[in-house]
């Protein structure tokens, strides 16, 4: 369903998709309580099966980083979560937990630290 949303600048086009994505919004404004509640039994449902012990993260941290540091796989512009645990030897649900939860940082936020730093030094 689209609207018609008339203004004295112009109109806009409100589609129903960006209606539920502002009523989502409102809701999480008036509710914050129900956010924060469900925020940590989501991270908990989602590395339920797959959690590495904190000696397995530092492990799996310096091969990481080493692997990044001299292979520079982030040079190649489709690199794949998957294809960097692969070349770890490791799971990307894996790879994901250490990124996520040890090192508090999306797989994307990671590789393009290092792009931007390989960027900044040509």
């Amino acid at each position: 369903m689209r609207r018609l949303l008339v203004s004295s600048a112009s109109p806009v086009v409100v589609s129903s998709a960006e209606e539920e994505i502002q009523q989502r919004e409102q809701s999480v404004e008036q509710h914050p309580e129900v956010n924060s509640e469900q925020q940590p039994s989501v991270v908990e449902e989602k590395y339920k099966t797959n959690r590495l012990t904190e000696e397995e993260c530092k492990e799996l941290h310096k091969k990481l980083v080493a692997y990044v540091e001299k292979e520079k796989p982030y040079i190649n512009p489709d690199l794949k979560m998957g294809d960097l645990a692969s070349a770890l030897d490791t799971s990307s649900h894996s790879l994901s937990y250490l990124l996520n939860q040890y090192l508090n940082q999306s797989y994307y936020d990671f590789i393009n630290e290092y792009r931007v730093t390989q960027f900044k030094r040509w």
